[in-house]
């Protein structure tokens, strides 16, 4: 009877040890278990949008009267010079006038967003302390190269604010037009001199580009 005693509590402990073995090993293989997921990565890359200088705006050259000269140079994005204002004491008298001309490029495909600044500061390069007034910038876009008469332009309103647009799937060469107006009422040209936005306090017409 002692001897079946001792058989049954060697057998108990037997089962209980490997019960306890049995359910470490569960609680073991439960911890391990695990799962995955790829994230995949993706971009999206474009040509970036490039504008080229053909030319600056030239207004060409003009003769005034010091004492009665009272007028608004105008150059169309044609090329064209007229004059506004009391348009008195001044004549255009040669020079090569021509507007500014830009191409633009890009991924030939996204429309983008065209903005200009809407004036500049023109200094001399002679005595160096009088400057112009360019004011009233406009652009013509997609013209064949044509452009329009002063005032026909589009008017620019400001970087950021955009003015015109181009689908450059339909012209991958995107041709630009700036033309403006120089302000020399009152008297306002101060000396004989080439004036341009290159010296001293000289402020360029600034335009921008952007996909949309």
């Amino acid at each position: 009877k002692i001897r079946q005693e001792l058989k049954d509590m060697t057998k108990l402990r037997f089962l209980t040890t490997a019960a306890a073995i049995g359910l470490m090993t569960g609680l073991v293989a439960s911890s391990a278990q695990a799962t995955q997921q790829d994230v995949d990565a993706s971009i999206v890359t474009r040509i970036a949008v490039t504008i080229t200088k053909n030319a600056d705006m030239d207004f060409g050259t003009v003769d005034y009267d010091v004492a009665t000269h009272d007028a608004l140079i105008n150059l169309g994005t044609d090329g064209n010079i007229t004059f506004g204002g009391a348009a008195t004491g001044i004549t255009s008298s040669g020079g090569t006038p021509n507007a500014g001309d830009l191409d633009v490029t890009g991924d030939g495909a996204t429309t983008v967003d065209i903005s200009c600044e809407t004036g500049g500061v023109l200094e001399d390069n002679g005595v160096g302390v009088t400057t112009l007034t360019l004011q009233a910038t406009e652009i013509s876009v997609n013209t064949a190269g044509v452009g329009a008469a002063f005032g026909a332009g589009t008017a620019c309103a400001g970087i950021g604010t955009a003015v015109a647009t181009s689908d450059l799937s339909a012209n991958p060469t995107t041709e630009i037009l700036i033309g403006g107006q120089i302000d020399a009422s009152a008297q306002g040209i101060g000396v004989g001199a080439t004036y341009d936005t290159t010296t001293g306090a000289g402020d360029p017409v600034t335009v921008e580009v952007v996909y949309q």
